[in-house]
């Protein structure tokens, strides 16, 4: 229109809070706290028919937080020290926790005890990975992304836990937390959650109808392990025809050793284990005796990492590029899930369908060449560019697929360094091995190579399906136990795994 404003936004939504009620309104006016399933979370709360209370009730007074020894104070020789990767719903895992100087267990309010509720209060997990210290614990301390807390006498924290993870707690807390935008729950919101005024003796048959439940569950369990065994023995069928095909010794597993003692002539500058395992050594010396691999370095155009862009957008805007994190690429393939956007007009990373694409950072090793329709993707700075412009297409496609398969991963697993968060530096990058035949060669291998991997991508459908539907069985059964009691909550559990599995 001529003289008036253009491009103007039109609003055609109607607001969500114009069809909720005025009992069920709040101070709030982000319409993404009035989703239908926070607000069926919260009535369903209301309509329990056990009076409430709230967990900051239900707590002892030493109630908090963990500490933060800062990770130069790691130590071989020491007291545990917990951090959110080393608690799930299945309990504690030691193993994999690190360790900090005998003083810090003088921080009584993060000292580990029987019975501690633990909790992760912050990252992607934050508040569904928590657990009951069932057992009389080592000497240990919790970090600050945990928070750890008993219960009164008049509570079994068995039970506070199996309410927390309930349906409608999860969803309370999560509404909190992806409209607040904050980073962690804090005491606060943890404080005020709702927790039903329960005899013990009514908790202790919960529990039992838990322990039940676990039984019951047990065959779809059987479901998801026998579909893994598939996977595997589909992997392994992989790994042969690599065997066979390309020269390639039987593999050698990773040893989990502390230490070990490395002949003079194979002494490196790396003092990490995974760099100085004899397998490693081996599988090394047999890809530079065998014609049919080069490094790839020497195959390569070129190499450099993506872009270190944090300008993120919305898709919609002018200018905007799609950009690819570690997390996009999975399986060979670039995920489409959960795209992010950044406002880059300019053209510092360009890629062709000869580009492989590998990630250097966190899940290290996971590859991927783009479709045509990616070619204006722009990868992040955690992902490794590979220029093979001189190589043909069933040449790169191999690469791809051996990158995939079990020996490719194992090589990488040598070659990346770092614990929690695994990484692999260009050197070490352009020392790893690749297969290179004629492209007639690799068309036969390849196609083989591909129905194993269509194979395995199916049963992972199926079993990430499987698991899914134990997570909502559970979820379900919880919420009836919790609301409805034990009896009804059984009997709908046994009708739907019935149905489930038929």
């Amino acid at each position: 229109m001529e003289g008036g404003v253009k491009n103007m936004p039109v609003i055609c939504e109607k607001p969500l809070i114009e069809t909720l009620g005025i009992d069920e309104q709040h101070d709030r006016l982000d319409t993404a706290y009035y989703l239908p399933e926070f607000v069926q979370a919260e009535k369903s709360l209301e309509q329990s028919p056990y009076e409430m209370t709230t967990l900051g009730e239900v707590m002892t007074d030493d109630a908090s937080y963990g500490v933060l020894p800062p990770s130069s104070s790691y130590c071989d020789k020491g007291i545990v020290l917990l951090r959110s990767s080393n608690i799930s719903n299945d309990g504690i895992d030691y193993d994999s926790a690190v360790q900090v100087p005998h003083e810090w267990i003088s921080s009584q309010r993060a000292r580990l005890k029987k019975n501690d509720i633990l909790i992760s209060i912050k990252g992607a997990r934050a508040f569904f990975d928590m657990c009951v210290v069932q057992d009389e614990p080592p000497e240990a301390i919790v970090n600050g992304s945990i928070f750890r807390f008993q219960c009164k006498d008049t509570y079994d924290p068995n039970y506070v836990v199996y309410w927390l993870l309930g349906k409608q707690i999860q969803s309370l807390v999560y509404r909190e937390r992806a409209n607040l935008g904050i980073s962690y729950i804090n005491s606060s919101s943890l404080s005020s959650i709702p927790i039903p005024v329960v005899d013990i003796e009514t908790q202790k048959e919960i529990l039992n109808a838990v322990r039940e439940s676990l039984g019951l569950l047990e065959g779809i369990d059987r479901g998801i392990m026998a579909n893994r065994n598939e996977q595997d023995n589909f992997a392994e069928q992989m790994s042969r025809q690599l065997r066979n095909v390309l020269d390639l010794p039987v593999l050698e597993k990773p040893y989990e050793q502390k230490v070990f003692v490395v002949p003079t002539a194979q002494q490196t500058d790396r003092l990490d284990v995974k760099g100085n395992q004899s397998a490693y050594f081996k599988l090394r010396k047999t890809f530079n005796k065998n014609p049919k691999f080069k490094d790839i370095f020497s195959v390569a155009s070129d190499i450099s990492n993506g872009l270190p862009e944090r300008d993120y957008c919305d898709d919609d805007l002018v200018g905007a590029r799609r950009y690819l994190l570690v997390a996009d690429i999975k399986n060979g393939s670039i995920s489409d899930l959960s795209p992010s956007f950044i406002s880059n007009k300019e053209n510092k990373v360009t890629l062709s369908e000869k580009t492989l694409l590998f990630t250097r950072k966190g899940t290290v090793g996971e590859v991927a060449t783009p479709k045509e329709s990616q070619l204006e993707y722009v990868p992040s700075y955690e992902i490794i560019c590979v220029d093979l412009s001189d190589l043909d297409i069933a040449q790169i496609e191999l690469i791809r697929l051996f990158f995939i398969s079990k020996y490719g991963r194992l090589q990488v697993y040598f070659s990346c360094s770092g614990g929690q968060m695994p990484s692999i530096s260009q050197e070490r990058f352009k020392e790893l091995y690749i297969p290179l035949l004629a492209p007639t060669d690799c068309l036969d291998i390849n196609a083989a190579l591909k129905r194993f991997i269509s194979k395995i991508e199916q049963l992972q459908q199926i079993s990430d399906e499987l698991v899914t539907r134990k997570k909502n069985l559970h979820g379900l059964f919880l919420n009836d136990l919790l609301l409805s009691g034990p009896e009804i909550a059984i009997d709908n559990l046994s009708t739907a795994i019935k149905e489930a599995l038929q």
